[in-house]
């Protein structure tokens, strides 16, 4: 299966540990398509339908026929995960050009890209 940046997977996360996101999960890809075919790994972002707290850097995904979502799910960006190609059951959809700017700020806040939480040293 070919698969792209802001694609919609389904990934089995099992087996984890401890606060891992775990079971079968719809994901963002989130890795480039500059490494599109290379090697057996990429890069996912989690989704969850557990709204009760949403940060200001989780982007909120509302369900359509084009991301393939049954349910409204924000992005988990503190679980971003390597996983092995073998873990993705299945794509089911893309996600919309709508929500890639919010993706790509919530990264640049996670990793403070932009030096905007450094500390003075």
């Amino acid at each position: 299966m070919e698969i792209k940046q802001f694609d919609v997977l389904v990934v089995n996360f099992s087996p984890t540990r401890g606060r891992e996101q775990k079971g079968m999960r719809p994901c963002i890809v989130l890795e480039t398509n500059g490494f599109r075919g290379e090697g057996s790994v990429t890069i996912v972002c989690p989704l969850t339908t557990q709204l009760k707290k949403i940060f200001s850097f989780e982007t909120v995904i509302e369900p359509s026929s084009i991301n393939g979502l049954t349910e409204v799910s924000k992005m988990l960006i503190r679980q971003l995960r390597v996983i092995d190609k073998t873990r993705i059951t299945k794509k089911i959809g893309r996600l919309e050009r709508k929500y890639h700017e919010s993706v790509i700020s919530a990264i640049a806040i996670l990793f403070d890209i932009r030096g905007d939480f450094a500390e003075n040293i």
